[in-house]
């Protein structure tokens, strides 16, 4: 039997203030299933609820914010941004312009330049997502914008 190739540890993305603001409310009423069910008397309906899923739950969302809630510091900001105009640099030297994405027919080879783009300057796009999220949470800007008219 054949086993599966692990994808290795991929870089976690920092949590939006919307995406926190979600998992807190999921937090919230997982808390409400286990109080509600602690407060139902006995021969009820509340015995059914399983109270281990809705903790199991809790940790996990928790594990979840702890994991993915990114503090920096103005150092590290800096750092980011510097990063982040040098990756910006490096990607847009082959990337196909926005005439031969929206007309690959006028532009022949285009579509082998972008798939060639996309394959070479994987690691980088990951890394300039994760630089964008953490420097702007909650509008990080798309790969699309980098992208010249002509």
């Amino acid at each position: 039997m054949v086993r599966g190739k692990g994808h290795g540890k991929q870089d976690i993305l920092p949590l939006s203030e919307s995406e926190k603001e979600d998992l807190l409310m999921q937090r919230r009423e997982a808390e409400d299933q286990i109080k509600n069910a602690k407060h139902v008397g006995v021969g009820t309906a509340a015995e059914q609820i399983d109270v281990g899923k809705y903790q199991r739950e809790i940790d996990k969302i928790d594990r979840e914010i702890s994991q993915r809630d990114v503090h920096t510091t103005g150092r590290q900001r800096d750092e980011l941004a510097k990063e982040l105009t040098q990756l910006e640099e490096d990607l847009m030297k082959n990337l196909p312009t926005r005439a031969e994405m929206d007309f690959p027919s006028k532009y022949p080879g285009a579509v082998r330049k972008h798939l060639r783009w996309v394959s070479n300057n994987m690691k980088n796009v990951e890394r300039w997502r994760h630089c964008q999220r953490t420097l702007n949470p909650e509008d990080p800007k798309s790969i699309e914008q980098l992208r010249r008219k002509e």
